[in-house]
């Protein structure tokens, strides 16, 4: 009796309450899903824990999760809307080279307070420009005259005479308009030859005024043409090499002319990025008609440093971003917003219409769920909760016949008062 019961249960939420499919589109949060970084979305800041010689932001807590740093990938693939950046092997990918900037401190002499920061940065290709660019809005260069010491490290914007190209790729050209500074004779404006000899840097001795061409602080900002600058990019490759400070002075003798520089101070820095974005390092190779990254025993970071192994004629770095959210067509049953419950109640409030046939399918609904979770743990909490159905039922129950007696109340005095009117007539 009792499975016939329950069989007449599933029946009527099979057949009744379920009687059609649902189709929604359902949003799943911050899935285990990474796409590639592309030139034509919005600027990544990069977080570095050196204040006294990189521009910021700046945070010095790591990583977020340093057990999971470095973790090795055997094969993964990432999709990619449009060129990725990256940085090192690949024809697409950003060169790397060192760097300087100058600055000079002014209460000191003429051929002296002359120092020198270098780190790891782009490094310009011999490609000629075949576009028309547009220059961004940023004051001209100028080589920084600080007044002390404490102040020779000065980051801000500048503008080069032309936009240097770094990279060229199969969209366009990633091209950077900040100054890429390098010591030239005045009147043949050739770039100096330079020799190291330990901790000592000094160039070729010329008969010509020296002069810091293209001089300016100013952070390397690479972009594709009409499309978000990048201004930290650059801090991701100055941590994977030392950061170096010099200090130097002009020798003139005999109206020949030669810079000097010793190394001053050494330095390392960590470069971080936060979620949503992670770093890809490894042997991945861009597949530009699938529009997939694909790599081989690739590792994953949001934090990098010189203690990282990384060969820039073998591996490359990506930058990927975890999707946030996820929209993905599901099937049911019933309406997502109504719980079982809910639709249990809902059909229960519909067969109040037919009161015959909802007396006897609730009480056949009660013996079944009850055969069904006879052996459950729950059972109490079931029945309470069908006693609670029941009282919600009964009290609409109630509702209704005091509603249709009331009407009827209605309906008679109207009636009565029609029928006096007649009378005196």
């Amino acid at each position: 009796m009792l499975a016939i019961l329950s069989a007449q249960v599933i029946s009527i939420s099979a057949n009744e309450i379920n009687c059609t499919n649902h189709t929604y589109w359902t949003y799943i949060p911050n899935p285990p899903l990474n796409m590639g970084v592309t030139w034509w979305d919005a600027p990544i800041f990069v977080y570095v824990n050196e204040s006294g010689w990189l521009p910021g932001p700046f945070d010095d807590r790591g990583p977020l999760k340093p057990e999971e740093e470095g973790r090795i990938i055997e094969n993964y693939t990432v999709g990619v809307n449009g060129p990725p950046i990256c940085m090192g092997k690949g024809d697409h990918c950003l060169k790397m080279n060192y760097q300087a900037w100058l600055s000079i401190v002014k209460n000191e002499s003429r051929y002296h307070g002359l120092y020198l920061l270098s780190a790891y940065s782009f490094k310009s290709s011999n490609s000629t420009l075949n576009e028309n660019v547009s220059a961004p809005y940023m004051p001209p260069r100028r080589v920084p005259l600080v007044d002390r010491l404490s102040d020779w490290v000065h980051w801000t914007r500048c503008q080069g005479e032309m936009a240097r190209v770094l990279v060229n790729t199969s969209w366009a050209s990633v091209i950077d308009w900040s100054p890429f500074g390098s010591a030239r004779g005045k009147k043949g404006l050739k770039n100096l030859y330079w020799h190291k000899e330990d901790n000592t840097i000094y160039s070729d001795t010329i008969n010509d005024t020296i002069v810091w061409h293209a001089g300016g602080f100013s952070p390397p900002g690479p972009h594709l043409n009409g499309y978000p600058i990048q201004k930290d990019l650059w801090k991701l490759m100055a941590a994977l090499r030392k950061i170096n400070a010099w200090v130097g002075h002009m020798v003139n003798k005999s109206e020949n002319h030669s810079l000097i520089f010793h190394k001053d101070v050494t330095r390392y820095t960590r470069s971080c990025m936060k979620l949503p974005y992670i770093l890809l390092k490894g042997p991945a190779v861009w597949n530009e008609t699938q529009g997939i990254i694909m790599c081989k025993n690739c590792s994953l970071y949001t934090c990098i440093n010189s203690s990282i192994s990384f060969n820039i004629s073998t591996k490359s770095l990506y930058i990927l971003r975890a999707r946030t959210g996820l929209w993905l067509p599901v099937n049911l049953g019933r309406e997502w917003q109504e719980s079982l419950p809910m639709a249990v109640l809902q059909y229960l409030a519909d067969a109040l219409k037919r009161r015959k046939r909802f007396v006897g399918m609730l009480i056949a609904a009660v013996m079944g769920i009850i055969a069904i979770t006879a052996s459950t743990a729950g059972l109490l909490m079931l029945i309470i909760i069908i006693i609670t159905c029941l009282i919600v039922v009964q009290r609409r129950v109630k509702a209704t016949r005091r509603a249709t007696s009331q009407q009827a109340a209605v309906f008679s005095l109207m009636l009565q008062k029609l029928q006096n009117k007649k009378g005196e007539m």
